[in-house]
């Protein structure tokens, strides 16, 4: 494999080694179209890097061309042409720019939670392809090794927070209303704390519709937001920084927790590492009942919708009700490796060679490189006739064939033989047996009764949470080196508590846009 030097942070050293590898051995799982390589990463399978290639002269090495990461890697690819990996490694082969592959792309409908880098070799560092609009962020590189080669490029996005707004503030005479919009639920939340804290409101004409945050809009007098009323008010001629509802912590109670940790281990002793799914409730249960994520705000009842829909905890079930899990569903499919040329050229060559062909093959860790030339050279004119004749067989002409052949390299024709051998073995057939997730996870749905399955949920977890509260902002530990409890470390959930916090956030400045 060549590189430049500033392509070497693009894979770690146990990257490169397993993209040589699989280069050498010829391994279709790795190699795509002929010009490009699928390493996936060690440490998480969902995250795989396309080293797109050009051959060299003799075919027996190539020469890195670009490197792209896909994280989140999508395997349930239903064919070739929505395989992302595979979009990448022909636009690179065709010539096509940056934005023209991140305009490919755009046009087929992945899994937004697939994420694509592109390595730069003049910073050595990867950038992310926005497929909305084209352009790159930047994200931190990774750490050299003595040998030059990246011992890690995990990479993480420099993200910030960009508060702004205009320095001075724009007035506007006419028909202006003042709204702030919220969804149902967490209307539902305002009402229980008996008002909003800190409403972010927007100031617009009467006749603008603003449908952004909610579908429940609430209109507000001006002196609820005017500066001459509370010197606190601020308005902006744009969007402003506004603090966030602060984050909600929960209590477990000792008594749920030990009842659900004395479960886990009593099922961990009957059936091992089947049960291994209910660890992080069982065991550590405050940081379930305190995960949060885009959907999810913790507490119990959020917990408790997720265990309802966990099918792991569905397997479980079965575990403990004296049945055994369900099985994964398995599909299989089959894609043909070989384009139409290929195939009656393999013919040609195995009428030619028959099992002799099987030469070609490296055996008892022999280089595949060196048998592949020691075959092209032991049988150099029969393989040249039989090209001549799979030639002539397309309706060229002799001297058409000859010039043909006198343009193949080397490594042209041993790749061609040794897809012969893949014809030979299995007719240029892959098949590929994959988990149908959707159907396991129906399967152990309709195996239980849910009605059953969630008492038995709330049999062992309702109750989890004892009780929740806002950090006061106090370090978990006394001056004198005791630790705190919960009551110490929390404000209750009350609309001024809310408001006193939010506005620690920001200096006691309230802010409209």
């Amino acid at each position: 494999m060549k590189y430049s030097k500033a392509e070497k942070n693009a894979l770690t050293k146990e990257e490169y080694k397993r993209a040589t590898a699989a280069f050498m051995n010829g391994d279709t799982s790795a190699i795509i179209e002929d010009c490009a390589i699928r390493v996936t990463n060690k440490n998480d399978v969902y995250k795989i890097k396309i080293v797109c290639y050009n051959l060299s002269d003799d075919g027996f090495d190539f020469q890195i061309t670009e490197v792209y990461q896909i994280e989140n890697y999508d395997y349930n690819i239903h064919s070739e042409n929505e395989d992302p990996a595979v979009i990448i490694a022909k636009g690179v082969r065709d010539g096509y720019t940056q934005r023209e592959i991140e305009a490919l792309l755009q046009n087929n409908k992945f899994d937004d939670g697939q994420i694509f880098k592109r390595f730069s070799p003049q910073s050595g560092r990867y950038y992310r392809l926005k497929k909305s609009t084209g352009r790159g962020e930047r994200v931190s590189g990774g750490k050299s090794s003595g040998s030059g080669l990246s011992e890690e490029t995990e990479q993480s996005e420099a993200e910030s927070k960009l508060k702004f707004s205009l320095s001075e503030p724009v007035e506007e005479k006419g028909n202006l209303i003042a709204v702030h919009n919220i969804y149902t639920d967490k209307l539902v939340k305002s009402l229980k704390l008996g008002g909003f804290p800190m409403p972010s409101i927007a100031v617009i004409k009467s006749d603008m519709g603003h449908g952004n945050y909610g579908e429940c809009s609430f209109v507000f007098d001006k002196s609820t937001i005017d500066p001459k009323t509370d010197k606190r008010n601020k308005v902006y001629g744009g969007d402003a920084w506004t603090p966030t509802y602060p984050a909600i912590e929960y209590k477990v109670s000792e008594k749920i927790a030990d009842k659900a940790r004395r479960k886990y281990y009593d099922l961990y002793e009957k059936h091992g590492e089947k049960v291994r799914g209910m660890y992080r409730y069982a065991v550590t249960l405050e940081d379930a009942l305190n995960s949060k994520d885009d959907k999810n705000n913790g507490g119990e009842q959020k917990m408790l919708d997720k265990l309802y829909d966990d099918v792991g905890m569905m397997q479980i079930y079965r575990l403990d009700h004296g049945e055994d899990v369900i099985g994964n569903v398995v599909k299989r499919e089959e894609e043909q490796t070989l384009n139409e040329q290929e195939i009656a050229l393999s013919k040609q060559l195995l009428s030619t060679f028959g099992n002799r062909i099987e030469e070609i093959a490296a055996k008892n860790g022999e280089n595949p490189l060196s048998v592949k030339k020691e075959f092209f050279n032991k049988y150099h004119d029969e393989v040249i006739e039989a090209f001549k004749k799979y030639y002539k067989s397309t309706g060229m002409s002799a001297e058409e064939a000859e010039a043909k052949i006198a343009d193949l390299k080397t490594g042209t024709f041993t790749m061609l033989l040794t897809k012969a051998l893949r014809y030979k073995n299995n007719k240029g057939i892959k098949v590929t047996e994959t988990v149908d997730d959707e159907a396991t996870n129906k399967a152990i749905r309709n195996s239980i009764n849910q009605s059953e399955y969630k008492k038995w949920i709330d049999n062992l977890f309702k109750g989890a949470e004892e009780k929740s509260g806002i950090w006061n902002g106090k370090d978990f530990y006394t001056p004198s080196g005791k630790r705190r409890n919960f009551d110490g470390l929390h404000y209750e959930e009350t609309l001024e508590n809310v408001v006193k916090v939010m506005r620690s956030e920001m200096n006691s400045d309230t802010l409209f846009a």
